[in-house]
Parts: structure tokens; C-alpha cells; sequence
């Protein structure tokens, strides 16, 4: 009996020996490549919704590339019918009984296709360059040969709220662009600070 207490004994300390408990036992997973972060990035922010439920929503235009949501309120001012305009001029002042007039709309645009097509090393440098971008500045606008980025929410009047953030080479594509009409100033204000917050606590 105490042979075997003492055999039990030198097993489990040959055992014990033979472990490097330096080593991590479970291996680091792969880190996320610049590809997939832009991509989860996109899909957040198109899944991001204006934080005021007075606004409400759908989708419209939607070609092979750019795809075009908005919302809008229930007002006579409003222009929830947008039919085949998907490049944003229905955001422009209109005349009603020849007076301007600014519908309460917002617009997003996002190209998710070409995302998916660009290289690694593409992908890293755009990554960049949206890190690199201060969504803190107002009226800040940055181009680049790869990019072009802009955010705005003060009240000029020449200037829509708006936060654009495009891929440049290769032909381009909009990455993601989020604009709201001017006839909700104050709303406008705060949901484009909304929205930057938003944007760096994804990066």
C-alpha cells in the first residue's frame, strides 16, 4: 500500500514537471484583419437610427451599389415620398406657393458591396484615415487620394447636418453618409453629436 502511495506520488510529480505553465494554454484567436472592422463598422452605423422616435423610416432606390434609407416626420413640411431621387436633392430648398421650403427628412447612403472587394492593404489604410479623421472638429472635411470626410451640424445656412465618410480610388464608393434637412436645426444639432460619439466608440 505505501509503494503505491509512493509510485501514485512520483507519476504525479513527473506529470506536473512536464508543464510549462508559462505557456498560455489556449491560443490567442486571430485578430480581426481591417477588412472585416470596416465592414462591422458600416454595419453599425447603418443599423444606428436617429435616438427620437418623432422620426420614422424606410428605404428606397436601392441600386446594385448604393443603397438609400431616410426617415421623416408627419408634417406638412414632410416628403416621405421620394421616389426615383436617390442622390439627396430632394433635401434642397423647394418653393411652396413660392416660398422656400425645407421638407424634415433624413438620408443615408451606404455602399456595402465594395467594401467587401477590397484588398487587405486597401482596407488598412482606409481604416486609417477614418481613425485618423477628428469627428470632434464641426465643419471639419478632410480629402485624401483615398478618402474624402466631412462633418457638419453648425447652422450655416449654405450647409446641411451631415457626417460623409467615402472611399476615393478605384472609382469610390460611399462608405457611409448620413444627412438631414435644415428644417430641424435643433434636432439636427444633437442627433449629428449623437452620431459622432457614436462613430468613435466603434473605432
Amino acid at each position: 500500500m505505501w509503494w503505491d502511495i509512493i509510485k501514485e506520488s512520483k507519476v504525479t510529480s513527473r506529470t506536473t514537471s512536464s508543464l510549462n505553465w508559462d505557456e498560455e494554454m489556449v491560443p490567442d484567436s486571430d485578430e480581426t484583419n481591417c477588412r472585416e472592422k470596416l465592414i462591422s463598422i458600416q454595419r453599425a452605423l447603418i443599423d444606428w437610427e436617429p435616438p427620437n422616435s418623432k422620426y420614422k423610416g424606410g428605404s428606397h432606390g436601392s441600386d446594385p451599389y448604393l443603397s438609400t434609407r431616410f426617415w421623416y416626420q408627419d408634417k406638412n413640411n414632410s416628403k416621405p415620398g421620394l421616389g426615383s431621387k436617390s442622390n439627396g436633392q430632394w433635401l434642397l430648398n423647394e418653393k411652396d406657393n413660392g416660398e422656400p421650403h425645407d421638407y424634415c427628412t433624413i438620408l443615408v447612403q451606404f455602399d456595402t458591396h465594395r467594401v467587401k472587394n477590397l484588398t487587405e492593404e486597401e482596407a488598412c489604410a482606409f481604416l486609417e484615415e477614418i481613425k485618423s479623421f477628428n469627428f470632434d472638429v464641426n465643419g471639419e472635411d478632410r480629402t485624401t487620394d483615398i478618402s474624402f470626410m466631412s462633418i457638419q451640424d453648425d447652422d450655416n445656412a449654405w450647409a446641411y447636418p451631415n457626417c460623409n465618410i467615402k472611399y476615393k480610388k478605384h472609382g469610390g464608393f460611399m462608405f457611409y453618409s448620413f444627412t438631414m434637412s435644415a428644417g430641424d436645426k435643433k434636432y439636427s444639432k444633437s442627433t449629428i453629436r449623437e452620431l459622432r460619439a457614436f462613430i468613435k466608440q466603434q473605432l
